[in-house]
């Protein structure tokens, strides 16, 4: 009984300190001097193993937590908390900041223990309004900027015609004279020809009953 009660004490006392508390609390930052704790705000370890709700001064607190390197996110609405990773051996624990898409292995910079986590940035979930101006309408329709590019060639063409040597326009105007005008096609004629049967093929048409008789 006494062997046995030995070896429960032993395997009792090695979980104890291989299973150590992890606690912190959410502070302000002088980035953020006016940092209030919302009441959903949580502080999530591994991705949600364990969930800690904050009290009302900021304190989270983990229970229980084993050997090995684990990860520490606050989930909050209105601020970004860096991440935290810390290493658990025994009774010695190291944490240091993590940034997403750097190698898990990687010690960033040391974080003190107790943990203290500052906010660093607001998050706003609504885009702000764009305003409209005048401009903004002109350039985001395609119509408005064709005509105000017809009605800018008819106003300043003319003033640079004006603007030419008169040898220089009458070579323009005998070269647009000897230019060879363009006919467009008649189109109701030309529906009408690929409709309308050939003239073979209507005379063949017309010669077919008079053989049968």
């Amino acid at each position: 009984m006494r062997w046995l009660d030995l070896v429960t004490i032993t395997l009792t006392a090695t979980f104890a300190a291989a299973a150590v508390p992890i606690e912190g609390q959410l502070v302000r930052s002088e980035l953020l001097p006016e940092f209030e704790i919302s009441p959903s705000t949580r502080v999530v370890l591994n991705g949600g193993a364990q969930t800690s709700f904050v009290d009302a001064d900021g304190g989270f607190y983990f229970d229980n937590v084993d050997d090995g390197v684990h990860l520490i996110e606050v989930l909050s609405r209105e601020y970004y908390f860096p991440k935290v990773r810390v290493a658990i051996t025994g009774n010695n624990m190291a944490a240091s900041m993590h940034v997403d898409g750097t190698n898990w292995n990687s010690v960033g910079p040391e974080v003190k223990i107790p943990l203290q986590l500052s906010p660093k940035v607001v998050i706003d979930p609504f885009m702000p309004r764009p305003k409209m101006t005048l401009m903004s309408l002109v350039m985001a329709n395609p119509m408005l900027l064709m005509m105000g590019g017809t009605f800018a060639l008819f106003f300043f063409l003319p003033k640079m015609m004006e603007g030419l040597d008169p040898e220089e326009l009458k070579k323009m105007q005998e070269n647009r004279a000897n230019q060879p005008k363009l006919e467009m096609p008649d189109v109701s004629e030309s529906l009408a020809n690929w409709f309308a049967p050939t003239a073979p093929a209507a005379a063949a048409a017309a010669a077919s009953p008079a053989k049968k008789k």
